[in-house]
């Protein structure tokens, strides 16, 4: 009976390993969307999300956001790109060619003070260098990589527990540092501006940051093509 036990075993393990072995041949597209479930972009941004403001949501979870702690890396999704993803093995060199271009063009000096609008544009002419395909792939990671953040963003709205006008006033701020057509700075500046108007008990509630280093620096988070992709420097 163990012998038979032993061969059933081995048979099974024989079926798993031909199940699992067209997933190592399996285009980068065939994964895509499942990598795109990860935790990557929608983890940094919820987290810039709550340096901006700090309502009950980003303290229950601030351990797991770790909120407050510096990057580790510019590449917001950790192993592999989401502008990688989208692209089938056999074309490897093409796209490392692409990334080492679309990076030179992201270090021209201004390039990361303008709006997303504008940084898609440049980016995008110079991806059409490589091709149709090449401009065509980058403009689909770009606009998930949009959706991910702006879906990060409602979570935070969805789950904090304040009055609707707090949650309107939540909404305000968050969809100015969505905004493609403004500037970092501009988003920095018009935020200012929001929360000037906000009530004590707003600000009691919400809890925005006073630090304008801080706020500045989630102004470019969200307004980094780039990094949102995981094109940023490693």
């Amino acid at each position: 009976m163990a012998v038979a036990q032993d061969d059933d075993d081995k048979d099974a393990k024989e079926k798993d390993k031909e199940h699992k072995e067209p997933a190592k041949t399996r285009p980068r597209r065939a994964i895509f969307f499942a990598m795109m479930q990860g935790i990557g972009i929608t983890k940094e941004a919820t987290r810039w999300g709550c340096r901006v403001m700090r309502p009950n949501f980003c303290n229950k979870f601030e351990k797991t956001l770790g909120i407050g702690r510096a990057r580790r890396s510019n590449a917001v999704n950790s192993e592999t790109s989401i502008f990688e993803n989208i692209y089938p093995r056999d074309v490897g060199a093409l796209l490392e060619r692409t990334t080492s271009e679309l990076r030179k063009t992201a270090e021209t000096d201004g390039f990361y003070e303008m709006s997303e609008t504008s940084q898609e544009r440049v980016l995008l002419e110079s991806a059409a260098k490589q091709g149709d395909i090449v401009k065509e792939k980058l403009k689909e990671a770009i606009g998930e990589a949009r959706k991910l953040v702006e879906s990060a963003l409602g979570t935070i709205i969805s789950y904090t527990e304040v009055p609707i006008d707090s949650k309107m006033a939540m909404e305000q701020v968050f969809m100015t540092l969505t905004d493609d057509t403004k500037t970092p700075k501009q988003k920095a500046d018009h935020i200012k501006e929001i929360v000037q108007k906000w009530t004590p008990e707003m600000r009691e509630s919400l809890k925005p940051t006073t630090d304008d280093k801080e706020l500045t620096e989630a102004a470019h988070f969200f307004t980094n093509v780039p990094q949102q992709i995981g094109l940023g420097k490693n």
